[in-house]
């Protein structure tokens, strides 16, 4: 689904919430080498957890951002690069991990981009 409104956004993962066991949303946003989220952005993010996310991946600022934790759901803004060799070689991987009892957590493990653009974790 390609749309910034965010009605549309937060029915798509509502009707999805429906259906599914697990909703991971993977969202292309931020300002390019921004340290974190726009307000704009923050918003949304909290918007796509109340309306059933369980996690949002966030990706384009090609820096790592940090990691928030909304109604117990991980929202990670930006995970930086991570095949691709720039000046810029800080990265991470999101780990989510579901439990039985469905509760859903995540944290950034750290990754460094090194020669040929090629990630390596920790």
């Amino acid at each position: 689904m390609a749309s910034d409104d965010p009605a549309v956004v937060t029915a798509a993962i509502a009707a999805a919430d429906e259906i599914a066991d697990i909703v991971i949303v993977t969202i292309h946003w931020g300002i390019e080498l921004a340290p974190g989220p726009t307000s704009a952005d923050a918003a949304l993010g909290r918007a796509m957890i109340e309306a059933g996310a369980d996690a949002v991946l966030g990706h384009h600022p090609h820096v790592v951002q940090p990691m928030s934790t909304y109604l117990d759901r991980p929202i990670f803004w930006s995970l930086g690069n991570f095949v691709w060799h720039n000046r810029i070689s800080r990265s991470a991987v999101a780990e989510i991990v579901v439990d039985p009892d469905g509760t859903v957590t995540g944290r950034l493990i750290p990754a460094t981009i090194v020669a040929r653009g090629r990630p390596v974790l920790g």
